[in-house]
């Protein structure tokens, strides 16, 4: 009976600590993505300069083999701030996405990850955002979702600059 014990306690271990580090494996892989995003996409001066914050959603859309088709911006990002995501669309860390749909078995389905870039500069303490961006939020090309969705752990940065003016 003893024996029996040990090995249902060592069962439970070992099943225990595979869901853990599945789990914190899938926050690194979310947080390698997200590494990506913030190193390669330049916030744009302009609206650094009115001290203008985004906030957007990032949805990648996973095939039935689970790889990544399509990354996009929702409608709430400014123009500005979705030319520049454009531009670095490629460069982003899409295996890391493709790496978590094979750990989490995800297929045919999309991702979502909501960012947040605030700004802070000499002169402006507070961010502004434009209300009618919010209404925005879950859009994308003029279409509300209409799909399930996975949202992933929100990407929060803050750019700070001194003013040079």
């Amino acid at each position: 009976m003893n024996q029996h014990i040990k090995k249902v306690v060592l069962w439970i271990f070992l099943l225990s600590s595979n869901f853990g580090s599945q789990a914190q494996t899938s926050d690194n892989l979310v947080h390698q993505f997200q590494g990506s995003l913030v190193a390669h996409l330049n916030y744009p001066e302009f609206l650094l300069d009115r001290c203008m914050a985004t906030i957007t959603v990032v949805k990648a859309e996973v095939d039935a083999k689970g790889k990544v088709q399509s990354i996009t911006l929702s409608d709430s990002a400014d123009p500005t701030f979705n030319m520049e995501f454009i531009f670095i669309v490629d460069k982003l860390d899409k295996a890391a996405l493709e790496k978590l749909a094979q750990i989490r078995r995800l297929t045919n389905t999309t991702l979502l990850m909501p960012v947040y870039y605030s700004v802070a500069t000499s002169k402006c303490s507070s961010p502004i955002i434009d209300p009618e961006k919010l209404t925005s939020l879950y859009k994308f090309n003029k279409e509300h979702l209409r799909t399930n969705a996975i949202i992933l752990p929100t990407l929060l940065t803050r750019h700070y600059r001194e003013s040079i003016r």
